[in-house]
């Protein structure tokens, strides 16, 4: 049984990023932790 969800998005990864953070910030929300993981991209994040 897998609990995992693919969304694909136009943008790119540091935009979706940054547009995701926003919108939890206008409703008041933040992120707590930023894991970075080489495998989930095929590469390191900055």
């Amino acid at each position: 049984m897998g609990y995992d969800r693919t969304v694909r998005v136009p943008a790119g990864f540091a935009r979706t990023v940054a547009a995701a953070r926003e919108a939890l910030a206008a409703e008041g929300f933040g992120v707590l932790t930023d894991r970075r993981d080489r495998n989930a991209q095929g590469r390191a994040q900055p």
